[in-house]
């Protein structure tokens, strides 16, 4: 699948119309996904290459990621990664005047 819509992404005509169909709604749905199997993070990259693909190269793809919620689902994702690898403290750190 994501072979066959990089694809799609090199031809103008064909890539408006699967964005008018709602595709980057359907990246974004991989983007969502914070299982940590495998398969389920290779699914979520490839769709990240692609909705960058897709915003560098379409101008209707920007209003479609924005209006489908992509920058709240991009910052959601960092957290999910990043927020685990984070230490935990029991108070804040000392400053020494």
């Amino acid at each position: 699948m994501f072979n066959l819509l990089t694809y799609i992404n090199m031809h103008q005509a064909v890539g408006n119309m699967v964005i008018g169909a709602g595709l980057v709604s359907i990246l974004l749905d991989f983007v969502k996904n914070s299982r940590d199997g495998a398969l389920q993070l290779t699914a979520a990259n490839k769709a990240v290459v692609l909705l960058d693909g897709f915003l560098y190269g379409y101008a209707t793809a920007f209003t479609a990621y924005m209006s489908a919620g992509g920058l709240t689902d991009f910052i959601e994702r960092i957290k999910v990664r990043t927020v685990p690898s984070l230490p935990v403290r029991a108070s804040p750190p000392r400053t020494d005047d």
